[in-house]
């Protein structure tokens, strides 16, 4: 199982009290796939905002992020569903990074670094 986070932007016609419903639909689609939801954020710092640009002539949207676990071979079919589901304006699907960056070893280009200085 890998992680991944969705970001859902979803039709700004939807009430506050039909969102709860259209959320867990789209977290019906990753559990119904075999996923876990680990969490899903509804307010702070998203919510419902304006959008940068108009999409289908809409000029705001209510945001969502998903974080889940799931197996790579099911991406395909969470993104088919959500292509097909009407209340979803955009979304992306991404992995997380890690938590440590990989660390530079200095140690190599310092003695680089000091023969340029001696030739200078």
């Amino acid at each position: 199982m890998r992680d991944y986070e969705l970001m859902v932007v979803m039709h700004p016609t939807i009430s506050d009290d039909e969102m709860p419903g259209a959320l867990d639909q789209i977290a019906g689609y990753i559990m119904s796939r075999g996923g876990t939801i680990q969490e899903y954020q509804l307010e702070v710092p998203w919510g419902r905002r304006r959008l940068a640009y108009p999409i289908n002539d809409q000029t705001e949207g209510f945001y969502t992020l998903f974080r889940y676990q799931a197996e790579p071979n099911i991406a395909a079919e969470i993104d088919r569903e959500l292509r097909l589901n009407e209340n979803v304006l955009r979304f992306l699907v991404t992995r997380p990074q890690a938590d440590k960056p990989e660390e530079v070893e200095l140690e190599e280009a310092e003695p680089e670094v000091a023969e340029v200085e001696a030739s200078v």
